[in-house]
């Protein structure tokens, strides 16, 4: 149960915090706005978070709550090749299926994908998988 409440925690904290960081680098896709950026820990480790929300109209329906879909992932959270390799690439965001965000933005909810501390783009170290830190 406290992994449940630290989790709520953390959804509803990097959803502030996206109001702040994201207003400059947001991407538009067919049913999402994308951004990506690190948000700092507690202990200064930066993990590298995308955060997909829905379109505007979906946001206004929802009142300013949004659900949110939140995965942790140990690899990679997000894959783009350059001009030319892009026929090798999966269709995918990393090891979040494209369909997965498609399906969930369409139906109004946000996806936050975060690199855990140690993997993927994200900093630190981590003596084991899924720690408080």
């Amino acid at each position: 149960m406290r992994y449940i409440h630290i989790l709520l925690y953390s959804t509803v904290f990097i959803g502030n915090q996206i109001v702040g960081h994201a207003q400059k680098q947001i991407i538009k896709r067919r049913h999402f706005d994308y951004t990506s950026f690190y948000h700092t820990n507690r202990d200064s480790i930066n993990l590298a978070v995308d955060v997909f929300l829905p379109k505007k109209k979906r946001l206004k329906q929802a009142e300013g709550k949004i659900p949110t879909v939140f995965y942790l992932t140990r690899y990679v959270r997000t894959i783009e090749l350059r001009k030319g390799l892009k026929f090798l690439q999966n269709p995918g965001f990393g090891q979040v299926p494209k369909k997965e965000v498609d399906f969930f933005a369409r139906h109004g909810y946000a996806v936050v994908i975060v690199d855990a501390r140690g993997s993927g783009a994200s900093f630190g170290n981590r003596l084991m998988d899924f720690t408080m830190d």
